[in-house]
């Protein structure tokens, strides 16, 4: 990031490539930043139900991880196979657990980027240019709610 910020190349961030907003697709000579290797769940807290994970995570695994626990995601897509909830969160995915759990940016406690700048930022969710995503802050909801 701070290579390309320092010669002013754009960069295009690229997950699971489901998306039908077009917004990974680069356009001119852009710099393709893809997530697919940023796919560990890093931590799962059992008692608050909060998972962090990377962006890279495919959907599928991550409410696989949450099953196997007893949760659930509050999100679910036909593309659970392949998107990325990284993706997912930056493009607003709702699915067809919106109307029982809300929007996805909702359900996000939080998330770590990385600005043009290179410097990391932790914050709550706010929407950048020129911003990677790199862990994000989701809740899991039990089965019982």
């Amino acid at each position: 990031m701070k290579y390309c910020n320092s010669h002013r190349l754009a960069v295009v961030v690229q997950g699971g490539n489901t998306s039908q907003v077009g917004s990974s697709v680069p356009v001119k000579e852009e710099v393709i930043l893809s997530t697919s290797l940023m796919n560990a769940v890093i931590e799962f807290n059992p008692n608050s139900g909060v998972l962090v994970a990377e962006a890279g995570c495919v959907l599928g695994a991550l409410q696989q991880h949450a099953d196997d626990r007893g949760f659930v995601v509050p999100l679910d897509l036909g593309a659970k196979g392949s998107c990325q909830i990284g993706g997912n969160v930056a493009t607003a995915a709702g699915g067809i657990r919106f109307i029982k759990y809300g929007s996805l940016h909702a359900n996000v406690l939080g998330l770590e980027a990385v600005h043009s700048s290179h410097s990391p930022h932790t914050s709550c969710i706010h929407h950048t240019a020129h911003t990677a995503f790199t862990h994000l802050t989701l809740p899991y909801f039990s089965f019982s709610d």
